[in-house]
């Protein structure tokens, strides 16, 4: 079965990198297991963390949350601008946090994500890299507006010998 983030990839897109829920997430629900509350709270915990689903590709964000209310992330690298961890004492020393995603005046928060500091940094590189390939595919775009300019020797047309037919000023 595919996840939502591999049904939405587009062409010339590939995952670079998943993030998951850590299973630390249900141990409050398991230990509640033993008041009888823990078997109503666990199986939709369980449902929750299965919906979870947070991914970047080579030029987009995409996540979705929720099982029944489904807020869904899509957004280009380029348009993140601020990646946030949060974590307690407990989540440092299991290895999960919440993190926090800002774009604009946008916030999404996912929370108990297996490794965050690894995520950030692997997101953060890949912004960094979509960046830089935006930048060079400007650079490279052809401007047809700029031979048409006579004072612009570089886009001039050339001709043999170096000569340049003589500009004729009115």
């Amino acid at each position: 079965m595919t996840g939502y983030v591999e049904r939405d990839l587009r062409d010339n897109e590939w995952v670079v990198q998943k993030a998951t829920m850590h299973w630390a997430y249900l141990l409050p629900d398991i230990l509640l297991c033993f008041f009888l509350i823990g078997f109503i709270t666990l199986p939709i915990n369980i449902l929750k963390r299965r919906a979870t689903e947070l991914a970047f590709t080579n030029k987009r964000l995409l996540g979705k949350k929720g099982v029944f209310n489904i807020n869904e992330l899509d957004t280009p690298l380029d348009q993140v601008s601020d990646i946030k961890i949060e974590s307690n004492i407990i989540g440092k020393i299991c290895g999960f946090g919440a993190i926090v995603i800002t774009m604009g005046l946008r916030r999404t928060k996912f929370i108990a994500v297996s490794h965050p500091e690894r995520f950030r940094k692997a997101l953060r590189e890949q912004a960094d890299r979509y960046k830089a390939e935006q930048m060079y595919q400007q650079m490279a775009m052809p401007q047809p507006w700029a031979g048409y300019c006579p004072q612009n020797q570089v886009w001039a047309p050339t001709y043999p010998n170096g000569y340049y037919p003589p500009q004729q000023y009115y």
